[in-house]
């Protein structure tokens, strides 16, 4: 997490920003990419692990 931001400052990992936090970035995601061609998929706050495993499943096919 970025030291400069106080809002994150404590937070080590993503899995433990606050439940309104992650919705608001959800939020952000989506309606960033609203007018896009592109169909986005929230699949849930995963740690680091889950990611690896997800992109790795995900270029393997």
């Amino acid at each position: 997490m970025p030291l400069w931001n106080g809002r994150v400052a404590e937070f080590q990992r993503a899995t433990e920003l606050p439940e309104r936090l992650t919705e608001e970035l959800d939020q952000f995601f989506l309606k960033a990419a609203f007018f896009t061609s592109k169909k986005l998929k929230l699949n849930g706050w995963s740690g680091a692990k889950a990611t690896r495993r997800f992109f790795k499943r995900a270029t393997a096919r």
